[in-house]
């Protein structure tokens, strides 16, 4: 299979008759060349609550929810609402970033530094979370229930990526 990156285009040749006098006529019958996405153009869009609430209004709902547990350690985060991931910011620096999965669950995803890597471990094995931890992030798929359950959890967490974004400044 070839990527789409790479121009295929396939051309059809018939010979026809015109006025008693034989012609070729070229069809273009495929043509899969697209440019690369590298990341840099800007995809036009309005990336706001309606638009998560259309696409996916759980990881929506996930993030006003996370908000309560953290809001005593950052109490000016707020949502930046982008389109494939919402991410909860302080001065435009993203703390914790949301993507969606399949309903009803979201993608949690934050950075932690080796030193407070054992106590967020240690805070989730014991609330029963299964987490990934690969370099400096933990991520896990989770819903709204594990909020509201842990809700004290999710503050202690808060703290140590509070702590974490401090110390990488």
């Amino acid at each position: 299979m070839l990527s789409h990156a790479i121009p295929v285009i396939a051309i059809q040749g018939n010979i026809v008759k015109i006025d008693g006098v034989r012609a070729l006529q070229f069809i273009k019958v495929l043509d899969t060349y697209e440019e690369v996405d590298d990341g840099t153009s800007e995809v036009p869009g309005v990336y706001d609550e309606q638009y998560w609430q259309e696409w996916a209004p759980w990881t929506l709902d996930f993030a006003r929810l996370l908000q309560t547990p953290i809001s005593p350690m950052l109490p000016e985060a707020s949502l930046r609402l982008q389109k494939r991931h919402i991410g909860v910011a302080v001065h435009n620096r993203n703390y914790f970033y949301l993507n969606r999965r399949v309903a009803p669950k979201t993608l949690l995803t934050f950075r932690i530094v080796a030193p407070l890597l054992e106590e967020a471990t240690r805070l989730l094995d014991e609330a029963g979370i299964p987490f990934v931890h690969r370099s400096k992030q933990i991520r896990m798929t989770i819903g709204c229930e594990s909020i509201e359950t842990h809700r004290e959890m999710f503050g202690q967490l808060t703290e140590s990526v509070r702590k974490t974004l401090q110390e990488l400044r």
